[in-house]
């Protein structure tokens, strides 16, 4: 009871901001669709809530409930269920869709109150002077490596180790529109403007409550649903969207927290946090869910991706350029950065003049503007880029990779650390140095997927166009794997270029043809991993090992994807085939002895059920885990999960708790199948 009580004093706000909500969007239905709609809403939210009150108490009051006192509560129960029958059988079709947009409007209202109060709920744990921390926070995590006798050495090492990867998975069913998310956004600011209602003047709340029933009214009017289909870059704009507003801002953020509990908990011992998290997509390049992503796609989302993050950049940097306004006649710096200044004076002789003689004398602000500039060649037409690749290397000024730009921003940081301005360094400048190490210049690597049918039916026409076999999918397993060893030890390739093959093949083909392009423009980071989906023998394996040895892409990681019961159960049997395979063993090499294997969460729950799949997929860990130690190769566990409980769905931090104990010595990755849950607040703003 005393449990139940201090939930009802925790959840109070909330509930309180929920009925705020209903009132205004009970105000525009009135408003907008007349008093019938409103009344018939009304008369199924109170007796679907009051039929949930009597089964709870029911459930609660079982086994001790006297017969007469249960036969009551079951006669209301049935009562009500005919009383909500009838309201909804005598609504005729334009009520009925009028009251299910109420319904779906109020609950994306309260979805929206939910996640407001998961923020407020951890602003007060850190506001709090009593030394609990917040269940599944990083406070949490680290009071608890702490109190467990991790010493400074022990968790510098575990930091080290420490590998993880969010990855949003491409699933357009599930992706709200951006103007509902935007409004929904607008609606949050408006709830924390609320939390500080007694510090407004009575002019001041009745704005604010003006614009809560303008925003309401506003989601109210808006179609939730698109009247046109999603294409496959609308898809990746939607996904840059959470990069651009949320990931931005929260990656760092994450961090900052991070170092700021680290010097809390083992002060005195330097401690250093690694860039230990990365983000993935399959938005764009996930070939198996979209038929309609093509080799094109791949290219266009990772070129959409680069031009967000560098634009992000380059805003940075003019924003440091404004502040760091320090003089040569007050300050010192590095002589590795005057260095540095000379040499971009050099290839940029031109824009040096245009900075003027004030900005020769402010090296910071020199400084940050040729890195400004040399991002900016980054972003030049193709045409200009082309031009350049004739140049000099001593005047091709845009940064080859990400590791220049670091280069050039640690050199800044360790010039004002060397002159006594801590401070300055740890401020923006930190924040945009740990965007660089996470985000690259690629904002997200982008992962590709396909069928592990369509590469057997792509190497059959290819296979037999050429003369080399005439129906391989007609073989078993030991004859293609015959087939696929003599073709990867062979060093010629395929001349497939002069070939007539159909539609299908040539997606293939030209889908390596990307990805060696797209690794060669952007970086290995790029695309670091090739998804095979229904992965059942060994030559699934090697089929896309063979296209990479013919398109010339090297040390491409290659994930099996196990989606089935049975898959699962025998992942650990089917990967250490592939370890001692000889032509698998070289692939292992390349990658550095390092393996992905994806579990997936949603066609195993179709195929066992929730509870089966989960416990196949612990099994599945726990055997991957030793089959790594046996062999030597570092597996990394991909997860595929996220959305409903169905697809795996629930919080990550719950999830890695039950995971198996020794699949926790790998590396993890976390798919996530809906993007909800880090649309609106940093990812760690989550708890009780």
């Amino acid at each position: 009871m005393l449990e139940q009580e201090n939930r009802a004093e925790i959840d109070a706000p909330l509930h309180s901001d929920i009925r705020m909500l209903g009132d205004a969007l009970g105000w525009a239905i009135q408003k907008h669709e007349g008093i019938g709609v409103f009344d018939i809403v009304e008369q199924l939210r109170r007796s679907c809530k009051r039929l949930r009150e009597i089964a709870e108490t029911l459930a609660r009051e079982q086994p001790g409930v006297s017969t007469l006192r249960a036969n009551q509560l079951q006669d209301e129960i049935a009562i009500l269920d005919r009383e909500i029958t009838h309201i909804v059988y005598d609504c005729d079709l334009e009520t009925a869709i009028a009251v299910i947009r109420a319904f779906t409007v109020y609950f994306h209202l309260v979805n929206t109150a939910e996640q407001h109060h998961r923020t407020r709920r951890r602003l007060v744990y850190e506001s709090n002077s009593m030394s609990s921390t917040q269940r599944g926070s990083l406070a949490a995590l680290i009071a608890l490596c702490r109190s467990e006798g991790l010493d400074a050495a022990d968790m510098q090492q575990l930091l080290n180790r420490l590998s993880i990867e969010l990855v949003f998975t491409a699933h357009p069913t599930e992706a709200t529109r951006r103007t509902l998310i935007t409004k929904s956004r607008q609606v949050n600011k408006l709830l924390e403007a609320h939390d500080f209602k007694a510090q407004m003047t009575r002019r001041q709340y009745a704005a604010w409550q003006h614009e809560l029933e303008s925003a309401v009214t506003l989601l109210w009017r808006t179609d939730a649903v698109r009247s046109i289909r999603l294409h496959p870059l609308d898809e990746v704009r939607m996904g840059i969207y959470y990069l651009d507003e949320v990931l931005y801002n929260a990656v760092p953020e994450l961090y900052a927290d991070l170092e700021q509990l680290l010097s809390t908990y083992y002060p005195g011992d330097p401690l250093e946090a690694p860039p230990f998290l990365r983000l993935g997509s399959w938005i764009g390049g996930d070939q198996d869910g979209n038929p309609a992503v093509s080799s094109q796609t791949l290219l266009e989302a990772l070129h959409l991706q680069r031009t967000h993050v560098l634009k992000h950049y380059r805003s940075s940097i003019e924003a440091l350029a404004q502040e760091y306004t320090q003089s040569l006649k007050y300050c010192s710096i590095t002589p590795v950065l005057r260095e540095s200044l000379q040499r971009d004076a050099g290839c940029m002789a031109d824009y040096d003049r245009e900075l003027g003689s004030q900005t020769a004398q402010e090296p910071y602000r020199r400084k940050l503007s040729f890195i400004w500039k040399r991002l900016e060649a980054i972003l030049s037409s193709p045409r200009e880029a082309a031009q350049r690749q004739g140049m000099p290397a001593e005047h091709n000024i845009a940064y080859k990779h990400a590791g220049e730009l670091l280069a050039d921003l640690e050199l800044v940081r360790e010039s004002l650390i060397a002159d006594g301005e801590q401070n300055v360094a740890q401020g923006e400048l930190a924040k945009l140095i740990r965007r660089v190490q996470v985000f690259g210049f690629h904002f997200a690597t982008l992962d590709v997927r396909q069928h592990s049918e369509r590469h057997a039916a792509a190497i059959t026409e290819l296979l037999r166009v050429s003369g080399f076999c005439q129906n391989y999918s007609s073989l078993d397993e030991i004859e293609r794997m015959q087939i696929l060893e003599k073709l990867l030890r062979d060093p010629r390739v395929l001349p497939y270029s002069d070939l007539d093959l159909s539609t299908q093949t040539w997606h293939v083909l030209n889908t390596f043809h990307a990805i060696r392009q797209a690794r060669e423009e952007f970086g290995e980071q790029a695309i670091r991993c090739y998804i095979i989906s229904m992965t059942r023998s060994l030559s699934d394996l090697l089929e896309v090992q063979f296209f990479c040895k013919e398109l010339g892409i090297v040390a491409l990681p290659i994930v099996p994807l196990f989606e089935t019961i049975e898959d699962l159960r025998l992942c650990a049997t089917f990967m250490e085939r592939a370890f001692v395979h000889p032509d698998y063993q070289r692939q292992l090499k390349a990658c550095q002895y390092q393996q992905q294997v994806m579990l997936g969460y949603s066609d195993s729950s179709k195929d066992g059920g929730i509870l089966t799949s989960a416990w196949e997929i612990y099994q599945a860990q726990r055997q991957l885990a030793a089959l790594g130690l046996r062999h030597s190769i570092a597996i990394t566990i991909f997860h595929g999960r996220g959305g409903a409980i169905g697809r795996g769905g629930g919080p990550i931090y719950e999830a890695i708790l039950a995971s198996h104990p020794t699949s926790l010595m790998s590396s993890q990755r976390n798919g996530q199948l809906s993007w909800i849950d880090c649309r609106q607040t940093p990812m760690h703003a989550i708890g009780a």
